[in-house]
């Protein structure tokens, strides 16, 4: 009987407008992100070719030229020195970025690229003017690069076409309230709207128990947002692998990253500051971050789905329940990361890990500026949170007074 509801309930939201309506708008999203990192993907190629940067350079070296003509006879000898040392500097990067043209050929350039970074970031380790927080960033900078150089990975920059950086995108932005809201819409009414007699009838003629009615809306509305949100996200994503390539998925990922609380600066600033713990974290691939990240949002549908579930269910008002829903799920994302009072609770709110991508590298707890917001305790507090809904969903959808 469960399964026969289940499919009634499928077919009942497919039929819905609604339905259409916001996944529509989700395909018209995911268009936007395609184009979006297609265009970037164009501008910074340009902006970061070395012609762009010559031209550039070359602006630089004009004007500095003008200036040093301007004070020439002037006794301001620093200034002037300052203006030599620029110049100085233009013409060896002008000189550098042309012999990357004529290299441009060269298949190893790269490495040879690569094998300046780390001299250049070795040097600035010697700086004990820089802060520890610093240290750690060139450390695990320079650890990556090697990584890079050991397995010949050709670096990536982040704004490159491809599927695994689209999909990272896709994610984060989702992340931003967007997959909330957009859950809040699609089902806010799904128990609300239904508390009409044509609907309600089957319940109370039929031999079917209320808990089991309520669970086929839950499993129907659920599958149907995973089915749709998660079968676009891959479809998406194996199109431009297929069109773009797939060897993305071995770039390495650092992952798992921890933050500590410094106070040594509180009596000035009135919060501690967040610094990156040294040695944290590991290098997983492209490939390990994606999988894990998409896993992660799958629970995080099915614990957003629960909530407006539950909303859905405490009122006969499909209005208020939909407005309720949108201001709860995007409220709740923004409210924790500007306060810095809530901030210190984001760890306990399912919301405060909807960027999935930052979960798993550890990146959301400094924009939380929250040390406990890790993985394993993003888990635990989406099951809680997803069991703790239903329950309560349940218990007041089986006491309800309907009345036909």
């Amino acid at each position: 009987m469960i399964f026969l509801l289940i499919k009634n309930e499928l077919i009942k939201i497919l039929k819905r407008t609604k339905t259409w309506i916001v996944f529509g708008l989700f395909l018209v999203f995911m268009g936007v992100c395609i184009f979006g990192l297609y265009y970037e993907d164009k501008n910074m190629q340009k902006y970061n070719s070395p012609q762009y940067k010559i031209e550039q350079i070359q602006k630089s070296i004009n004007y500095t030229e003008e200036e040093m003509s301007k004070i020439e006879n002037s006794k301001d000898t620093e200034y002037l020195n300052t203006l030599k040392d620029d110049l100085k500097h233009y013409e060896e990067e002008k000189i550098k970025y042309e012999n990357q043209i004529k290299n441009q050929d060269n298949v190893e350039q790269w490495k040879v690229e690569i094998t300046e970074e780390i001299k250049g970031h070795e040097e600035n380790l010697k700086n004990k003017n820089i802060t520890e927080d610093d240290k750690t960033w060139i450390s695990e900078r320079i650890n990556k690069l090697k990584y890079l150089e050991q397995n010949d990975i050709k670096p990536l920059y982040g704004y490159e076409f491809n599927a695994y950086n689209y999909i990272d995108t896709v994610v984060t932005i989702l992340g931003l309230a967007l997959l909330a809201v957009g859950i809040s819409v699609f089902m806010s009414d799904i128990v609300s709207g239904e508390y009409n007699p044509p609907t309600l009838k089957f319940l109370l003629v039929q031999p079917v128990s209320r808990g089991k009615v309520l669970l086929s809306k839950f499993v129907a509305v659920t599958i149907t947002a995973l089915t749709m949100i998660m079968s676009t996200e891959v479809l998406a994503f194996l199109g431009i692998g297929i069109s773009t390539g797939f060897n993305s998925g071995t770039y390495p990922k650092t992952m798992g990253v921890r933050y500590a609380l410094d106070s040594s600066n509180i009596a000035t600033q009135r919060y501690p500051d967040l610094i990156r713990i040294s040695n944290t974290g590991n290098i997983g691939t492209f490939n390990e971050l994606i999988i894990k990240a998409l896993l992660l949002q799958i629970l995080f549908i099915i614990t957003c789905c629960s909530v407006v579930f539950l909303i859905s269910t405490l009122s006969k008002n499909s209005n208020i329940t939909t407005a309720i829903s949108i201001i709860i799920t995007a409220s709740g994302t923004i409210i924790f990361q500007i306060f810095n009072f809530s901030s210190k609770f984001a760890h306990l709110i399912f919301l405060s890990y909807a960027s999935v991508g930052s979960v798993i590298t550890g990146d959301i707890a400094y924009m939380y500026r929250n040390v406990n917001i890790t993985p394993y305790n993003g888990i635990i507090v989406m099951l809680a949170t997803t069991i703790i809904s239903y329950t309560i969903a349940h218990i007041v959808f089986k006491n309800k007074e309907i009345l036909i």
